[in-house]
């Protein structure tokens, strides 16, 4: 398995967004979900806990998880405040997800475009 990428704190929504391992100092993204919780809360502890085998990504923050995505859900974001540096991560978590929802939002449109042609020959429009 190769190492996440290094990069700086600039480049990590563009990386959050794609679901692309990175390391950014204390920050890093995994495509593997770790057991540990770190420092979570009881509530957001039990929901890493309930989703962390079928998480795609996770974000953390030192050792704790702040965010991780589900390929049947989306997003889930920790509001729970830590430090200034963890909220410093969390800005730029939420950052990267409302990137990749705008990703998804053309990708949703694209496909659409796409298949009207599609229908129309099938239908005998065409």
């Amino acid at each position: 398995m190769s190492r996440p990428a290094r990069i700086t704190q600039r480049q990590v929504p563009q990386y959050i967004a794609a679901l692309q391992p990175f390391t950014a100092a204390a920050l890093s993204g995994r495509s593997v979900a770790p057991h540990a919780w770190g420092t979570l809360r009881a509530y957001d502890q039990q929901m890493y806990r309930s989703a962390w085998s079928r998480c795609d990504y996770v974000v953390l923050s030192y050792a704790t998880p702040i965010a991780w995505h589900l390929p049947d859900y989306g997003w889930w974001q920790v509001d729970t405040r830590f430090s200034v540096t963890t909220s410093r991560h969390q800005s730029l978590v939420r950052r990267g997800i409302a990137d990749s929802d705008a990703t998804e939002v053309a990708q949703q449109t694209a496909t659409v475009a796409t298949a009207a042609p599609a229908a129309a020959v099938v239908d005998g429009e065409a």
